[in-house]
């Protein structure tokens, strides 16, 4: 189930996948959560998108700074996946570049396919605005537009429109200051052109000359358009990869976008426990299974965001049943899968360098490319843009999942924030071919590392509550063997039978993590020692968040058990 109270209120992408994980729809909105929302909340839709809802299991997102961004980033993502329900735009014009060649005396005019020729600029999505802002561009500074130079001065010049290089009227150094005034707006720097515009306009105001001082104001609303800079196209002739992240609760929160011929065409997320040499390990791990760009580009260190360890106090667990031991590390021990906070490990410290890159990563990574690789670390300009944005999307892929679970904790009166947590349900078909699925969630997203199936190997017949003891014993005396971590909260799909039956069993393993269960009809939660449920509606976030844990654990047992029933009937 996917939770709208968690869609951001920004500009962007959405990229909607089916249960098998594969994207079924891209589009784009000026307003994320209005959009998505629209999907599940109308009832008119028409068939097609009828069927696409019905076929929608999980929305991810990639935030752009404004609409006109996501109209290009659609656009790049569509012809990258050719998503089922979206238009077969194979024969759909490209948008539109406005051009400045390279000639002796450069013209300006507009291209539809890219060059790397002269210089280009945009693209545009509306016809209308590029047409302005290129008639702006070409009345102010005078530009030639004609493909060849012609013997003599056309009508733009005797309107005052043209400076006519082609009879000698202007010499090739000061067209060229010209064409650096034009290049300096069409790469968005217009403030000083605007403020020029303002006060022409207010002297064609004062004298009422009306006509004059509207065209100005249209020039004005042009030069701001072009303000509102767009970082999904930058024409460059190489492939880049912009990495940004953010260290926050002993955690590193990575974004990579992968940007090809200065085309942002997608992104991936990881998040893993801190270390002092993250970047450096994650860089050679990445690029090991990833193809190496020719430039990547890296924050700066200072851009580090550091936080305290997160803890709250205990509500409705007492200590009896919960010790504050889920979730703990074994430490130093061999079998464990995350490291102590000894040397090399734990929370950043004040000034501590822990972005830096060795000269033999670069010569690692230049060997996988091939030729030299850049590495990049902006303090301004497009690519400094570029890291901004992805510390934007970082903040809504993790961060706004982040708060699910803080509502969770806070709703359910945890001692801590449920960073992990394991579901388990049960599935059979009349009695046969029982099994039992486990997922786990880490940080308010699913973990398919950690998923997990089971066998009844027990219980015969239907039996829910004897199956959820078996599969609660074998998952966490095996983990209590190997000495691995414990999640911070267990939810178990059913009632308070199948709540009960799983509580006993981890008494008896001495397991003190939190544990709750979600009765499907109502969804009503209910936690140990309590007969009634608490007191949470199931259209609030913390309930729809453990309804999305227990529907993922839903589907990954009848798929499961599918595959078993086909391997029986193959038989």
């Amino acid at each position: 189930m996917i939770d709208l109270s968690t869609i951001p209120q920004s500009p962007g992408c959405y990229i909607y996948r089916n249960k098998d994980q594969e994207i079924i729809y891209i589009g784009k909105a000026k307003n994320l959560k209005k959009r998505v929302s629209s999907y599940f909340q109308k009832r008119d839709h028409d068939p097609k998108t009828r069927v696409l809802v019905r076929n929608i299991e999980s929305v991810d997102f990639i935030l752009t700074e404004n609409e006109v961004e996501a109209l290009i980033l659609e656009n790049t993502l569509i012809k990258k996946h050719a998503p089922k329900y979206n238009i077969d735009l194979k024969d759909a014009k490209n948008y539109a570049f406005i051009h400045l060649t390279d000639d002796e005396f450069p013209r300006i005019g507009i291209l539809r396919k890219a060059t790397t020729r002269g210089k280009l600029y945009g693209p545009f999505v509306s016809a209308a605005d590029r047409d302005l802002v290129l008639d702006v561009v070409k009345k102010t500074f005078k530009l030639r537009s004609c493909r060849n130079l012609p013997k003599r001065a056309c009508l733009r010049y005797h309107i005052g429109h043209c400076s006519a290089p082609c009879i000698g009227n202007i010499s090739k150094a000061d067209y060229q200051k010209n064409i650096e005034k034009a290049d300096f707006v069409l790469r968005g720097n217009t403030d000083a052109l605007i403020q020029t515009l303002h006060e022409d306009m207010d002297k064609y105001s004062k004298c009422r000359e009306f006509e004059q001082a509207m065209e100005l104001r249209n020039q004005i609303y042009s030069m701001e358009y072009l303000k509102t800079r767009q970082h999904m196209e930058r024409r460059i002739n190489h492939d880049e990869d912009v990495i940004n992240y953010i260290i926050r609760k002993n955690k590193i929160y990575i974004i990579v976008f992968n940007v090809i011929k200065g085309t942002l065409v997608g992104r991936e997320e990881f998040a893993f426990d801190y270390s002092r040499n993250f970047l450096e390990e994650f860089l050679v791990q990445y690029y090991s299974g990833h193809e190496t760009p020719a430039e990547i580009i890296l924050p700066e260190e200072s851009e580090i965001l550091e936080e305290e360890a997160y803890t709250e106090d205990g509500g409705y667990w007492n200590a009896d049943f919960v010790s504050g031991t889920s979730g703990d590390k074994i430490k130093n021990h061999p079998g464990s899968n995350e490291k102590a906070n000894d040397d090399g490990n734990g929370e950043p410290e004040v000034g501590e360098k822990t972005g830096r890159i060795s000269q033999s990563l670069i010569d690692f990574l230049s060997q996988r490319h091939g030729k030299t690789v850049k590495i990049t670390v902006p303090k301004r300009g497009s690519k400094k843009d570029l890291l901004d944005l992805a510390e934007k999307n970082i903040e809504s892929a993790f961060f706004g999942s982040v708060s699910k679970a803080e509502e969770l904790g806070r709703r359910l009166m945890l001692p801590k924030t449920p960073s992990v947590i394991e579901c388990f349900d049960i599935s059979h078909l009349s009695g046969t071919n029982t099994v039992a699925s486990m997922v786990q969630f880490r940080d308010g997203r699913p973990d398919k590392s950690n998923y997990r199936r089971f066998k009844i190997k027990t219980v015969d017949g239907i039996n829910d509550f004897a199956s959820i003891a078996e599969v609660v014993n074998r998952r966490y005396s095996r983990l209590l063997e190997e000495e691995k971590n414990l999640p911070d909260l267990i939810l178990i799909d059913g009632g308070k039978g199948q709540l009960s039956y799983a509580v006993d069993e981890l008494k008896k393993l001495g397991v003190k993590t939190p544990v709750i269960s979600l009765a499907e009809r109502e969804e009503e939660i209910f936690v140990p020692g309590m007969s009634d449920p608490l007191p949470i509606k199931k259209d609030e976030k913390a309930s729809l968040y453990l309804q999305e844990i227990r529907d993922e654990a839903h589907r990954f047992a009848i798929t499961y058990n599918r595959l078993l029933r086909e391997k029986t009937l193959k038989n």
